[in-house]
């Protein structure tokens, strides 16, 4: 599915159904670009993998008939086929996506730990969770001072390397530049 973390509430909440093997174009998409300046709707998907833009999915067609009272509303062709165009590319947009998940090295975040954290996730918005705000706070307080360390002794590193490889007579040589003051620390947040 696209976004498939909305149809599993909804499966779920109105059906009492807990979809499985879940598969999310949108997230695959995601983690595919890493970042990258793209959207990530199914239209702008479709564009990118299959090289076509579906009639079907005209957004001036749901406008028609969102929010409409379903008990007075008439659904014409036009309306089913703009619903269907949900699902219609999935399949092939999953045929494109895999081999290139693959190519990417990307097996292990995606299939194992992206999609199927979809349900977690998706049960954690339902029903919530109970966090502990004093020992979530520690852990950040922690992980900041050891970053700060790791960061230290990664300045340390490069200054060494920079000895070894940088003189005044080379090019590469480099003074009053950031590793050549000492790393302060932050201030913790209280």
């Amino acid at each position: 599915g696209q976004n498939i973390k909305f149809d599993y509430r909804f499966t779920k909440v109105h059906y009492d159904i807990e979809l499985r093997n879940l598969y999310d174009t949108m997230i695959v998409e995601q983690r595919l670009l890493q970042g990258a300046d793209a959207y990530h709707n199914l239209v702008d998907i479709i564009k990118r993998r299959l090289k076509i833009l579906p009639v079907e999915m005209n957004k001036e067609i749901r406008m028609e008939f969102v929010g409409k009272d379903r008990s007075y509303f008439n659904y014409n062709n036009s309306h089913i086929s703009y619903a269907a165009g949900d699902i219609k590319y999935l399949f092939d947009v999953k045929a494109i996506q895999e081999p290139l998940i693959v190519k990417a090295k990307q097996e292990l975040l995606i299939y194992d730990i992206e999609l199927p954290l979809i349900p977690i996730l998706a049960d954690c918005e339902l029903e919530g969770f109970v966090l502990n705000e004093e020992k979530w706070r520690k852990l950040i307080a922690d992980n900041k001072e050891k970053k700060f360390l790791y960061q230290c002794k990664l300045d340390q590193g490069i200054k060494q390397l920079r000895k070894q490889l940088c003189t005044p007579h080379n090019a590469m040589y480099l003074t009053g530049g950031k590793f050549d003051r000492e790393r302060q620390p932050l201030i913790p947040i209280v």
